[in-house]
């Protein structure tokens, strides 16, 4: 018997058990494979499969005579698990697809520069697929939680800077053009050219476009396979298989104020000073992230087969 306890890997199972099936096995060989895979038991024990990837699945297999769970936890992290048996005793056995703290997806990263776009929400990663096979009895419960994985919210988007100040309006221009006379004389001025306005604002940054949020995973697939002249009754299991919520989408860049008017041209002794520039326009709002679609409902297959359609994989 090979017992295990505390956090394991998928590798630390025996090679006998994890050992492919032979392409020709029959029936008298199975009988003899599954033998030779032993007593695998997991007692308080917790297995992650792999890593969560939204781009590949991993496979976890194993084929033993008797495989107990008691008080464990395997944990799919969305990849494939498949277990062929003569016994399957369970007490207080669980498998899920993803732990609590990773049931959501990473957010996407917010922007950091002025006027810099939110970043898509990543993917949320389906529940994958448990594969039980059972050929001769079932003892015991099993909880089987293998829901999508909840997609990421979308990162938010920066506001946009302030538009630059508009430009200086032109000086006024004034020429002397004769005397008066008198103590002291006094300087006869004509304005030539009056002052000019400042000019507008420069008009503000748009705003960053948010990131979407990420999809939900489909919930994942539960095979329950026995050979037998009826299913496995329902009382053997509990199944959860809910789709994974799409992310919220991100929060949009406002548009950068509009610049200050430039100061309006300075007057002088026979001309009038002028206005200072309007303000500028406001810049354009971003667009706000979209939320990621819901995943797809999981489901459950039950079925009793005859052992040479198990063992031919039909």
């Amino acid at each position: 018997m090979a017992t295990f306890t505390g956090s394991i890997t998928y590798e630390m199972l025996p090679v006998e058990a994890r050992a492919e099936f032979d392409r020709n096995l029959n029936q008298d060989s199975f009988k003899i494979r599954l033998k030779e895979g032993g007593t695998i038991k997991f007692e308080n024990v917790i297995m992650p499969i792999q890593t969560i990837d939204v781009t590949r699945n991993a496979l976890a297999f194993w084929a033993c005579d008797v495989f107990e769970m008691v008080n464990s936890k395997i944990i799919t992290n969305g990849n494939t698990v498949v277990i062929f048996c003569n016994k399957f005793k369970g007490d207080g056995a669980e498998v899920i697809s993803f732990p609590s703290e990773q049931k959501k997806a990473p957010n996407g990263t917010s922007g950091i520069a002025p006027g810099a776009n939110g970043n898509l929400g990543q993917l949320g990663d389906g529940g994958g697929l448990l594969s039980i096979h059972i050929i001769q009895e079932a003892l015991g419960r099993i909880i089987v939680d293998i829901s999508g994985q909840n997609g990421g919210d979308g990162g938010h988007a920066m506001d946009g800077s302030n538009g630059a100040k508009g430009p200086n309006g032109r000086d006024s221009h004034t020429t002397k053009v004769g005397v008066r006379v008198g103590i002291p004389p006094i300087a006869i001025m004509e304005c030539d050219t009056e002052a000019f306005p400042g000019g507008k604002g420069g008009t503000g940054q748009a705003g960053g476009d948010a990131g979407n949020g990420g999809n939900g995973g489909s919930g994942g697939i539960f095979q329950l396979i026995n050979v037998g002249d009826s299913p496995i009754d329902d009382a053997f299991f509990d199944f959860t298989s809910n789709p994974g919520i799409g992310g919220v989408g991100g929060r949009a860049g406002r548009g950068g104020l509009g610049g200050p008017g430039g100061d309006g041209g300075r007057g002088s002794a026979a001309c009038h000073g002028a206005n200072a520039g309007p303000v500028g326009d406001i810049g354009t709002e971003g667009t706000p992230g979209v939320k990621g679609a819901d995943g797809q409902l999981g489901q459950i297959i039950k079925r009793n087969l005859p052992l040479e359609i198990i063992i031919k994989g039909e």
